[in-house]
């Protein structure tokens, strides 16, 4: 008979053996003094600017953009004219839809509640779509989440509730999936459908060889431009034209877009489209050069999204946040170019006659980021980042 085993050789009881796993696995987690650093100052500045943010949207009955797109909306669901005769007072204003008829028809849903309900959902998920378009370009560390949301250029998408968040989350899909035709193609034809400046997109899939996934998204957003204009009415068609025409023309110089620094500069209305078509012109062929080269992917779409913000007439301060995208994917790690991000709390303004030197300072600081992306990578990627 062999001897009694002795009580050291006993399993613990189950709580108590939960209890040391736990704790082991907080003991082996205990964040060093430097993380506690990085929390104290940028996850409790993030905290602060998000409950800010939240309370800043609500302060306005109208939130802004967000109610431009809820009235559309509400227009479609009426049926009365959601592209009325643009009068200057209106553009002066700033109060009217100037999107495609399919960003009116997506907005129908949301419509479908009260102003105040929608406005927090939307809210909510264009704060999650920049979390998630983060994650799709390969960021894991959260000090750039937390970078991310201290951008006042954030904070002016969240506030007045632009869609910008879902912009970048769908050109991020574009990237993630770029190699899936159905699913490139249809996050590439919806950010052009809602914001026809991200043409520049497709030259990116056309330098990557990916020409038919170019014409898929060219002929989904054709598609959907016509259904989109079948709900509203094709009459509204004849006057969209007119609409957009009057609004560039009053307001490209405001902002900080390429129109708004050569009108800054002395230049009139035709410069101030010529400088912009130049420039765009220039970004696609560096697109399409660098598409052949060593990391072609990358820096052609890094390319491609910076063109697509020197294209639109009218860039405000939350057009900043669609660099994230080649920030994100040159630098997934925290490094010193997501300081980038931050400097936008320098030249912030109303939407209104920005001076030069803010005009200025944007434009360097965009040239910045598209310079990180093109010169380099962080080569430390996190695992599984595609």
């Amino acid at each position: 008979m062999g001897d009694p085993p002795s009580s050291c050789s006993r399993p613990a009881p189950l709580p108590i053996a939960v209890a040391v796993s736990i704790s082991t696995r907080i003991a082996a987690s205990r964040p060093a003094p430097s993380d506690l650093i990085w929390v104290a100052l940028l996850g409790i500045p993030a905290a602060m600017l998000g409950v800010f943010t939240v309370r800043a949207a609500f302060a306005f009955p109208d939130y802004r953009d967000f109610h431009i797109f809820w009235s559309a909306g509400r227009a479609v669901l009426d049926g009365t004219p959601v592209y009325p005769r643009a009068a200057l007072g209106g553009v002066s204003k700033q109060n009217l839809f100037v999107y495609p008829a399919p960003a009116a028809v997506a907005m129908v849903p949301l419509a479908l509640l009260p102003l105040g309900a929608s406005a927090t959902i939307f809210l909510a998920l264009n704060a999650a779509a920049l979390m998630l378009a983060l994650r799709l370009l390969g960021v894991r560390d959260w000090r750039c989440y937390a970078i991310a949301f201290c951008s006042i250029a954030t904070l002016q998408t969240l506030t007045l509730g632009a869609i910008t968040g879902f912009l970048l989350l769908a050109t991020a899909c574009a990237w993630r999936w770029r190699d899936r035709r159905s699913v490139a193609a249809a996050a590439v034809a919806a950010v052009i459908v809602a914001k026809l400046f991200l043409a520049p997109l497709l030259v990116w899939l056309w330098a990557t060889g990916r020409r038919s996934t170019a014409l898929a998204a060219s002929a989904i957003a054709g598609g959907a431009g016509l259904v989109g204009w079948a709900v509203v009415g094709f009459a509204s068609l004849r006057d969209y034209p007119h609409l957009m025409s009057v609004v560039s023309d009053y307001e490209q110089r405001f902002g900080y877009s390429v129109a708004a620094l050569a009108i800054h500069l002395g230049g009139g209305a035709a410069v101030a489209r010529v400088l912009t078509v130049l420039v765009t012109a220039a970004l696609c062929v560096l697109a399409l050069v660098l598409g052949r080269g060593p990391e072609g992917d990358r820096r052609s779409f890094s390319v491609a999204v910076v063109a697509a913000i020197a294209l639109s007439p009218i860039v405000w301060l939350n057009y900043l946040l669609l660099g994230l995208a080649p920030l994100a994917l040159a630098r997934p790690r925290l490094s010193r170019a997501w300081a980038l991000p931050l400097l936008a709390w320098l030249f912030a303004n109303p939407n209104t006659l920005a001076p030069l030197w803010k005009v200025v300072l944007f434009q360097v600081t965009l040239a910045a980021i598209l310079a990180v992306a093109v010169i380099g990578r962080d080569q430390r990627r996190s695992p599984g980042t595609p």
